[in-house]
């Protein structure tokens, strides 16, 4: 697919052309008389002294390094400072170079003791301690050995003689043992009563050092981002990217074209040229030109430093995530991933169809008009009138209500309710109410999200919220399950919600115990989350996009989800094995497609957790309803990450029945490879005959 022309934000640096010395004057390139080779060229041995173009610079470094002083150095990126550095590192004094030893504290482990030491001094000293270590184990051997041989050679030439070959017999394997016995006391005694020997550590070696260390501090290599690259890894447009300016009129749209053509109509003397891709380039000053970016998770805008484009006529890749957004992308354009370790960048000819991708980032998880949403048509469209006759109120303060009512086209009657403040529509209440929450709008710095998420993950497993909306619920065996379920409703709604909650007893046996809560605000606000409303049986489940942003999220979603709908795995009863370790959801012929959509979420969750699953069977429940069941893989290190990653929330109880019956499980394998072991049989068959791999057998072993 071509593009006409890729604008892309990035800067760029003058470079020396090919077949030019960097070194050769203005007075070289235009004498033809005076040419010369670039081996004939003398470059200067100092750094300092090859640097072009910064005369006042290289002044100041030299003073500074002269007299022992700090300089500060700003400026772009590609003006020379990590070059100004290195060059003034080589003009410190190098008589004071020193090595850096950490040595061990035996007083506090923690707090390792840090010395300095002359250049050269570090690698040495170590050498030393290391060979006295080596030498101290060796003398008591030595002594053991010349000891023995001196023994057992007069027994062996004089003994039989004199003592005969019985006794003699007896006396040599008496010295045998004595000697093996002398060997492990010393080496037992060292080990136990003698310090544990822990040698120096070299932090910073300068013994091959001719200069002041010079570290480069830089996030990333100016070269590797700027000048000498054509393809940027900070943001790429179409030309016919629709962007939207802020202005002093207000909000303006045009496409990318005209605004890069505009940038660069007003300096052409200035414009960086070159390649047959007709490659342009151009500086911005500071506030000409703004991007919507992320800063610490938050959207702002950011400035353009410099803007370049070219002619490109190659492949072009088209991502597309789940949730059905798309990007088109150069091969080599770098794209975010989300992965356990936070995000990483890869180029989109690397990425795999399992790569979670972050398409964006937003400010806010919760806006007024998803409230609105949830309501039918008529309150909607109730609630722009109401908008409407807000905003003509204030701009117009000395108007009646019945002037407002003809100008909006409104029945008077109503605009006259509103202007005594009755009959509001009914999402002004709930706006008001979690305004007054703080919860609205919700930011995604909200410290509550968390526990929010967890409430949300319930919802999708033992809980609800009615067809009717009357009512948000958690179902358990438990009763202290559902009594945290409103604790944490309360936690950030507040108590003034307990007068809305009861807790109920049901079941055949009066085993179970349902939490309810009729408060609108609460339904609404779970409902706008993305949280599913009526049977969930029949009706489609999407797990909401926000959730995917925040590996904590993550895991206090997928922690509730599967509290409620992973089974508890027991041990078969020979203790070989454990039974089923799975998650069902039931479906029905409608929504069993959509159905393993999820379950393949939740399968992609479990993966980035080190939880392994291997299949997901059909199958039929005791009422008749088809249910899907996906099988958490039985083994060790996957049922340990199971424990050690995901927190079954509200059921705590579950969580220690399967760490009961995993304990019961590994001790059974312990004694299985204990036993085969003592056969002779080798550890690698004996981790694959019990399907072990070196951690998980480690694990075992440690139990």
């Amino acid at each position: 697919m071509p593009a006409k022309k890729g604008n892309k934000t990035n800067a760029k640096t003058t470079t020396p052309k090919k077949g030019m010395s960097a070194a050769a004057t203005h007075s070289d390139s235009e004498n033809p008389s005076n040419k010369r080779a670039s081996s004939e060229v003398q470059v200067p041995v100092r750094l300092i002294d090859q640097i072009v173009g910064q005369e006042k610079a290289v002044t100041i470094i030299k003073k500074a390094a002269a007299q022992k002083r700090n300089v500060l150095l700003v400026g772009t990126p590609g003006t020379g400072k990590s070059l100004m550095a290195q060059a003034m590192s080589e003009l410190l004094p190098v008589s004071v170079l020193e090595d850096i030893l950490v040595k061990p504290n035996v007083e506090n482990e923690n707090t390792p003791k840090i010395v300095a030491v002359k250049k050269g001094e570090g690698k040495k000293i170590t050498q030393q301690e290391r060979m006295q270590n080596v030498a101290g184990g060796g003398q008591i051997n030595l002594f053991v050995m010349v000891f023995l041989f001196i023994s057992f050679f007069f027994l062996l030439y004089f003994g039989r003689q004199q003592l005969g070959d019985v006794i003699t017999a007896a006396l040599l394997l008496m010295l045998g043992l004595t000697g093996v016995v002398m060997v492990l006391g010393a080496q037992l005694g060292r080990g136990r009563f003698a310090p544990e020997f822990m040698p120096s550590k070299l932090l910073v070696d300068n013994s091959k050092s001719a200069t002041a260390p010079f570290m480069e501090a830089t996030g990333a290599r100016a070269g590797a981002l700027l000048g000498d690259v054509r393809h940027d890894p900070f943001q790429t447009f179409f030309p016919s990217t629709q962007v939207t300016m802020v202005t002093e009129t207000g909000l303006m749209t045009e496409s990318m074209d005209d605004v890069v053509d505009v940038l660069m109509s007003y300096k052409e003397d200035v414009l960086t040229k070159e390649g047959k891709e007709n490659y342009e380039a151009i500086h911005l000053r500071p506030g000409q030109l703004s991007v919507l970016g992320a800063v610490e998770g938050k959207s702002t805008l950011t400035p353009v430093l410099s803007v370049n484009r070219y002619d490109y006529d190659g492949t072009m890749i088209r991502l597309v995530s789940k949730s059905g957004k798309e990007l088109i992308v150069t091969p080599g354009h770098h794209v975010a991933i989300r992965t356990g370790n936070g995000i990483q960048y890869k180029p989109a000819s690397e990425v795999n169809v399992d790569d979670s991708i972050v398409l964006g980032m937003t400010q806010e998880l919760l806006e007024p008009d998803a409230i609105v949403g949830t309501y039918s048509t008529a309150d909607q469209s109730q609630h722009q009138r109401f908008h409407a006759y807000q905003e003509a109120k204030k701009q117009h303060p000395d108007w009646g209500y019945k002037r407002i009512a003809k100008s909006l086209g409104l029945l008077q009657h109503q605009t006259r309710w509103w202007h005594q403040g009755k009959h509001t529509p009914h999402a002004i209440g709930t706006l008001d109410w979690l305004t007054r929450k703080e919860l609205l709008p919700l930011d995604e710095s909200d410290p509550r999200i968390p526990r929010i998420a967890r409430v949300l993950g319930s919802l999708y497993g033992d809980g609800g919220i009615f067809t009717n909306r009357n009512a948000i619920f958690l179902s358990s065996a438990e009763r202290d399950v559902v009594e945290k379920f409103g604790d944490d409703l309360e936690s950030f709604f507040g108590m003034e919600i307990s007068k809305n909650a009861r807790i109920i007893e049901g079941g055949e046996k009066g085993h179970s115990w349902c939490y309810q809560n009729t408060h609108r605000g609460i339904i609404r606000f779970f409902e706008a989350l993305g949280a599913p409303v009526g049977n969930k049986t029949k009706i489609q489940l999407v797990i909401p996009a926000w959730i995917h942003k925040n590996p904590t999220w993550e895991d206090e979603f997928f922690g509730a989800f599967l509290a409620g709908e992973m089974g508890t795995p027991k041990i078969h009863t020979k203790g070989v094995y454990l039974t089923s370790l799975e998650v069902g959801i039931t479906a029905t012929k409608e929504t069993e497609q959509n159905r393993i959509l999820f379950l393949d979420q939740v399968t992609d969750y479990l993966s980035r957790r080190g939880i392994r699953t291997t299949s997901t069977y059909r199958g039929t429940t005791a009422s008749g309803k088809t249910i899907l069941r996906l099988q958490i893989e039985k083994k060790v290190e996957s049922v340990l990450n199971l424990l050690t990653h995901v927190r079954l929330a509200y059921s705590p109880r579950k969580e220690k029945r399967i760490r009961e019956a995993v304990h019961i499980w590994m001790a059974y394998k312990k004694k299985r490879f204990e036993a085969l072991s003592k056969k002779g049989i080798g550890a690698e068959a004996v981790m694959k005959t019990l399907q072990l791999s070196p951690r998980s057998l480690y694990q075992v072993l440690n139990a």
